[in-house]
């Protein structure tokens, strides 16, 4: 059963890549320029709120790992 859905399932996405080409490319300039800047809009998105969202994961596991000198750090020597 696994295969069958599998194979359907490759099928589709290969007529859903070719759709889509189609009509990106085929129908007129502007519609590829508008696919694409949507494309690098998305992209760009996704780059920037999966990079805040490691370094709040980062963040919040870095609290729960204490440091060896204590929350605040080395002390600085004040001159």
């Amino acid at each position: 059963m696994v295969d069958a859905a599998s194979g359907g399932l490759v099928e589709s996405l290969v007529r859903l890549l070719t759709e889509f080409g189609r009509v990106a490319i085929g129908v007129d300039p502007l519609t590829t320029i508008l696919l694409l800047l949507g494309a690098a809009l998305t992209g760009f998105s996704v780059l920037v709120f999966g990079y805040l969202t490691v370094g709040a994961v980062l963040d919040g596991l870095g609290d729960l790992i204490p440091s060896p000198s204590g929350p605040g750090g080395p002390p600085r020597d004040r001159e």
